[in-house]
């Protein structure tokens, strides 16, 4: 036969736990009270009352006169209303490119390998958020206060006032002499002295690879649609009447090509974007000479490349 089951009974110390641990509850929900009455005082409140609001034709404090759908019809009539979803999508377009080189810089500095190196590069990108600008005013205004400020002094003691205003009347001398070689030569071939500085990045850049077998000339062709990526986007809106659905295409596309890029390049993919974006920059008024300054770059890469190879050898 079975025995009969054997009921122990409760521990003491189990029905005494319950009121401690409802204190302790009590307390915890009385220190978040605060907050949440304040949201729901605060946010949601006001939201409730704008989506009732809605449905009366309200002017206080006379009229508050239910109307049903009648405010949602005048709306959606409204040829100010609609339009508004355009500067929306340019507001939403807008904030997406704004988000891409923050992203871009937390990429970079992720594969930062010195640990000290990336210490300092995140309190510098920190120090910002920390110290409010006003404090950055009064630090620099003291710098250069012209009695007792630090740059003045120092430029005094160490006779650098001198040179600076010696440099005054020779820098504009200089730049008129060398007029007629930035008008007759430099602009019309490299854009002005910062096609010539875009270039140089851009050589600066091909320069880190460490690959140079054929595999390199599909990077290059990637290297040559980031530079097209800008102009065919202006191109292409100026043709369908500045449509916002032409640059979010244009906007994935490139989303798409930086994909492609750090899948070939790895790490140093994330130096392009940046060189392309300074190269619109500095051709925005020209901006067919982006590509063109890309490709003389390559050719130019080719060229060191097959001397140090025959040097080399």
């Amino acid at each position: 036969m079975n025995s009969p089951a054997t009921i122990h009974p409760a521990p003491a110390g189990s029905r005494n736990s319950f009121w401690p641990k409802a204190r302790l509850y009590a307390a915890l929900y009385l220190l978040v009270l605060p907050t949440t009455l304040s949201l729901l005082i605060f946010s949601y409140y006001p939201k409730y009352d704008v989506i009732v609001k809605a449905f009366y034709r309200w002017q206080p404090p006379v009229i508050n006169e239910f109307v049903g759908w009648l405010n949602f019809k005048e709306a959606l009539t409204d040829p100010q209303f609609l339009d508004s979803f355009k500067l929306v999508g340019i507001l939403l377009v807008a904030n997406l490119l704004k988000l891409w080189p923050g992203i871009l810089a937390a990429i970079a500095l992720h594969r930062v390998k010195s640990n000290r190196l990336r210490y300092a590069i995140q309190v510098g990108f920190v120090m910002p958020m920390i110290v409010p600008g006003m404090v950055f005013l009064l630090i620099w205004k003291s710098f250069y206060e012209p009695d007792y400020g630090l740059v003045n002094r120092t430029l005094n003691l160490t006779g650098g006032m001198q040179l600076l205003n010696w440099l005054d009347t020779a820098l504009p001398a200089l730049a008129g002499a060398l007029r007629p070689i930035e008008t007759g030569f430099i602009s019309p071939v490299f854009g002005g002295i910062g096609g010539i500085i875009v270039l140089g990045a851009f050589v600066f850049a091909l320069s880190a690879r460490r690959d140079h077998g054929p595999g390199r000339f599909v990077d290059y062709g990637l290297i040559m649609v980031g530079g097209l990526i800008v102009p065919a986007a202006l191109m292409a809106w100026a043709s369908f009447g500045g449509s916002m659905a032409v640059l979010l295409i244009c906007l994935l596309f490139a989303i798409g090509w930086m994909v492609v890029m750090a899948k070939r390049l790895r790490a140093s993919w994330i130096a392009w974007p940046f060189l392309i974006l300074a190269g619109v920059g500095t051709f925005h008024g020209e901006i067919w000479r982006l590509p063109c300054s890309l490709a003389a770059a390559l050719a130019v890469f080719e060229l060191i490349r097959l001397g140090r190879s025959s040097y080399d050898a």
